[in-house]
């Protein structure tokens, strides 16, 4: 049995555009190709390059008890993307780094 509801209407007003400028910069390295051995990482299915290693940078993967604590949240923020991330920070414990207001009503730690 299924129910069949209708979309919610699409958002009326867009978000302003460069809310955080100014706030952090973005060095002219970030332009350059990826080095050969982190290329070489993701061709051969490694999504960890080997610079992670040890740096505290890990990967979070969209697992059940994340997607479980969807229903749960209350409709604020009607983005599917960042339902999941505030889901995952939930579930796992993590801080988001986000200007985003709306994100800020969830019970889930912030920082910007």
């Amino acid at each position: 049995m299924a129910e069949i509801r209708a979309l919610p209407p699409a958002r009326k007003k867009r978000r302003p555009f460069g809310l955080a400028r100014g706030r952090f910069t973005v060095p002219e390295s970030f332009f350059e190709p990826l080095p050969d051995e982190v290329v070489a990482s993701f061709e051969a299915g490694r999504v960890r390059p080997p610079e992670w290693e040890g740096s505290g940078i890990r990967d979070v993967r969209i697992d059940e008890p994340a997607v479980m604590q969807l229903p749960r949240l209350p409709p604020l923020h009607a983005d599917p993307f960042d339902r999941i991330l505030i889901s995952q920070a939930i579930e796992h414990g993590l801080t988001l780094l986000t200007p985003d207001r709306l994100i800020s009503q969830y019970p889930v730690r912030l920082s910007w």
